[in-house]
């Protein structure tokens, strides 16, 4: 490991010790201002986190039109792909399949991923944030030391990666 690494590794380690330290060297009542207040946000956060959640879940649905035509664009490419070993070999009808085969499925397989992309990267993103959020809110130490742990295990997987 080069010096660089070792040093995000021992920055990643010192903010794991810092926040989890929060719970040992602070006062009761200041900690649980801290752990209060971070709650707080926390549930703000979470709020905004699950309203994009069914926002994107609400833009599939209005989508329905869209993948059932897709899907009917790309079963009648299916088919007319099959269409191709029942005919006979005169070139015109053969090119006049492979170019229905060729843009019905590529439109189809547009239309698809129009809609899916958008929705699984935010549902990818968002998902992941809610677990996260919901971990440092659940925490029975406090939000803070739960960030002290997650900034351990990246610690932890750096360490592994940059090891591998």
């Amino acid at each position: 490991m080069t010096n660089e690494q070792l040093l995000l590794i021992l920055y990643w380690q010192i903010s794991a010790a810092v926040l989890m330290g929060i719970d040992y060297f602070l006062p009761v009542q200041a900690k649980d201002f801290l752990d209060s207040s971070a709650r707080s946000y926390i549930k703000i956060v979470q709020a905004n986190v699950d309203s994009g959640i069914s926002d994107t879940i609400k833009f599939i649905a209005g989508q329905k039109w869209k993948i059932f035509a897709a899907t009917v664009l790309l079963v009648t490419s299916y088919l007319a792909f099959h269409t191709l070993k029942f005919i006979g070999p005169t070139i015109s009808s053969t090119l006049f399949f492979i170019l229905l085969v060729a843009v019905y499925s590529s439109v189809g397989i547009l239309m698809l991923l129009s809609i899916f992309i958008p929705a699984f990267t935010t549902l990818g993103i968002a998902s992941v944030s809610r677990v996260f959020l919901t971990f440092l809110n659940k925490s029975p130490k406090g939000p803070f030391a739960a960030a002290g742990m997650l900034c351990l295990f990246v610690s932890f997987a750096l360490r592994y990666v940059y090891l591998v």
